[in-house]
């Protein structure tokens, strides 16, 4: 096989696992549903995986790693703080969204399950070392906050903002006026998040 061809099988077998945890469920998920799902062979997910459980992990890793890039947003010193951030948080919106249930259900296991899984220990691990401190960096330049503790809690707003109408799920139709998986309408909600987290005096 040509270096290629294996990138390709490779990430048709990881976004068929995707799909298949957002729309059955991570405990539903079987080789034999992958290779129907993806166009393979077992041998195939074997090759580039070994087993089922190796799949799913990369799997979520894969997901993880478009999170976390979102974070890149952040470094763009040409773009004014403010924009920097509209990009990064309308950034994780689109990418919680690619894979609603599997982010939801991603959140729920880490809650639970921490320890289990190596894709939510390197997702904790980078929000540590890495994300958290971006974040207050920029929120501190943009309100010029001195306080830690206010501007950790300025990032909790955020992803709780983010990541609630997620974890609700189908239950966000209970709400009325509420249409989270609109693109005009989130973007409209991002904006109003902005509002809160650069006003100084919202502490």
């Amino acid at each position: 096989m040509d270096a290629d061809h294996k990138v390709s099988t490779r990430e048709k077998i990881l976004h068929a696992t995707l799909e298949l945890i957002d729309n059955e469920g991570i405990e539903n998920v079987t080789i034999r549903k992958i290779t129907v799902a993806a166009d393979v062979n077992i041998a195939a997910v074997n090759y580039y995986f070994g087993s089922k459980e190796n799949v799913i992990n990369e799997a979520l890793k894969e997901l993880m790693s478009k999170l976390n890039g979102t974070f890149k947003q952040l470094d763009d010193a040409a773009l004014s703080p403010e924009c920097r951030l509209r990009n990064f948080l309308r950034s994780y919106a689109d990418a919680t969204l690619a894979y609603p249930d599997v982010f939801k259900n991603f959140i729920k296991q880490l809650i639970v399950h921490y320890n289990d899984n190596q894709a939510h220990v390197d997702y904790i691990e980078f929000l540590q070392t890495t994300g958290w401190k971006k974040l207050q960096d920029l929120l501190k330049e943009s309100t010029q906050i001195e306080d830690d503790a206010i501007l950790a809690m300025k990032v909790v707003q955020l992803f709780s903002a983010l990541e609630f109408p997620i974890l609700l799920g189908i239950q966000m139709q209970n709400f009325p006026n509420f249409d989270y998986y609109n693109k005009q309408y989130r973007d409209q909600y991002v904006e109003l998040l902005l509002k809160s987290l650069l006003n100084p005096n919202a502490r």
